[in-house]
């Protein structure tokens, strides 16, 4: 088969997980003296990291963990500020405060592997990470509630993939 048939193309969304709580980034690690690092036992991303985990080792179960091209979309919704004229302005919006994409990912990251979803975070190639302050409506759907919706998927190298393509 010659390489122009060949493709990579996504396969079927594998997972997709609704965690309710505010989302933490990962901090940075401290160090110690002696050269030690250590992240602060009561840190906020302690809880926010074992609310992902629990909640992806439900959905995925003792399935092995993925390994190979992955693509991992997050979508983080943040509570909105008390003051009302705040509130209306910034409802349903994109989120442009701390704490940073890259620190929300990292922790998301390092839970999907601690849960075995993942076999390694450097196999994520590719995602779509998404930061919006919540919908002011009053429902409790994520969205209206502070959380995170993450889907994944594992990428496939087709041979044929001109006929994979005309079957989607």
């Amino acid at each position: 088969m010659s390489e122009n048939n060949r493709a990579w193309l996504p396969g079927p969304w594998l997972l997709h997980v609704d965690v309710y709580g505010d989302p933490v980034g990962q901090p940075r690690h401290r160090s110690t003296r002696d050269g030690r690092h250590y992240i602060r036992s009561k840190h906020p991303v302690r809880k926010w990291r074992q609310l992902i985990e629990d909640a992806c080792r439900e959905q995925w179960g003792s399935k092995p963990p993925l390994s190979g091209a992955i693509e991992v979309d997050m979508d983080f919704f943040f509570a909105l500020p008390k003051d009302k004229k705040l509130r209306e302005k910034r409802s349903g919006t994109p989120h442009t405060l701390k704490p940073d994409k890259d620190n929300l990912e990292k922790a998301v990251l390092d839970s999907l592997v601690r849960a075995g979803v993942i076999a390694d975070d450097k196999n994520v190639f590719y995602g779509r990470t998404r930061k919006m302050w919540r919908a002011d409506s009053g429902g409790s759907l994520i969205g209206f509630v502070p959380g995170l919706i993450l889907t994944i998927r594992q990428w496939e190298l087709v041979d044929d993939w001109r006929s994979s393509w005309r079957r989607s």
